[in-house]
C-alpha cells in the first residue's frame, strides 16, 4: 500500500489502525497476565512487539488529528483488544493456580479430591 493511495483515500487506514490497536492491546493484556505468572522473559518478548505496533497505530492517529474518525477506530481496537486478549490467555492456560482450602475434616475432603483426580 503506497503512501499515496493512502493519501487519496484515508478510509483505508481506519482497518489498519483498528486491527494494529486489537493486536497491540490484546498482546498487552496477554503479557500483563504472563508478568502476573512470573514469565519474565516472554513478557519481554511479547512487549516489544506490542509497543512497536502501538507506535505504528499512535503515530497515525496523531499525525492525522483532522481525522476523527481514525481515533474512533483506535478506540474501538482497544475496546476488542482487551476482549481478544483475554479470550487467547484463556485459550493458553499459562501457569497453575494454588487453591488453599481450610477444611475440619481434612480426611474426608482429600479422598474425595483424590477421587475427582
Amino acid at each position: 500500500m503506497t503512501m499515496e493511495l493512502l493519501a487519496e483515500n484515508p478510509y483505508l487506514l481506519v482497518p489498519i489502525i483498528f486491527f494494529a490497536r486489537v493486536a497491540d492491546v490484546s498482546l498487552g493484556t496477554f503479557r500483563t497476565i504472563v508478568v502476573f505468572r512470573g514469565q519474565k522473559a516472554l513478557a519481554s518478548f511479547i512487549g516489544f512487539f506490542e509497543i512497536i505496533i502501538w507506535l505504528l497505530a499512535a503515530s497515525q492517529v496523531f499525525t492525522n488529528l483532522d481525522h476523527w474518525y481514525f481515533a474512533l477506530a483506535y478506540a474501538a481496537g482497544f475496546a476488542v483488544g482487551n476482549y481478544v486478549g483475554i479470550s487467547i490467555e484463556s485459550r493458553f492456560g499459562i501457569g497453575n493456580e494454588i487453591i488453599r482450602c481450610i477444611s475440619f475434616n481434612r480426611d474426608v475432603l482429600a479422598g474425595k479430591l483424590r477421587e475427582e483426580g
